[in-house]
C-alpha cells in the first residue's frame, strides 16, 4: 500500500467518524427528550 492511499483511507474513516458522531449525538438528543 502506498502512501498516499494510507493518507486516503485515514481521510475517509475520520470523515466517517465525524458522520458518525453527528449521528449518536442526534440520537442522544432524540432520547433525551
Amino acid at each position: 500500500m502506498s502512501n498516499r492511499e494510507l493518507n486516503q483511507l485515514r481521510v475517509e474513516s475520520l470523515f466517517s467518524f465525524k458522520k458518525f458522531k453527528k449521528k449518536m449525538l442526534f440520537i442522544v438528543m432524540f432520547i433525551s427528550y
